[in-house]
């Protein structure tokens, strides 16, 4: 984390699976690991496991929607649950 933050990134996009059966408590304590980095644009995406046992709406609870999108200087990021990809533009 500390190696994440010194490089002061745009963007920080983490890939699932976060957890191993979507359950609140693996949520919370992946929460807990991923606070720590101070990016103003951290893309946290869902794997398979991370959806189960309605993992998906422990996600929304806790890291807000599953729909993100921004703008830098160079690049549009943009982020679609239905087909599990990030898109980068330049």
């Amino acid at each position: 984390i500390d190696e994440i933050n010194e490089l002061n990134p745009d963007i920080v996009i983490i890939t699932g699976d976060l957890t191993a059966n979507g359950f609140r408590m693996e949520y919370d304590t992946l929460k807990n690991y991923l606070s720590p980095i101070k990016c103003k644009n951290l893309l946290v995406q869902l794997g398979n496991h991370d959806s189960r046992n309605v993992g998906y709406m422990h996600f929304k609870d806790i890291f807000g929607s599953r729909y993100i999108s921004f703008n830098s200087n160079y690049q549009q990021v943009f982020y679609s649950p239905e087909v599990w990809h990030v898109f980068m533009s330049v």
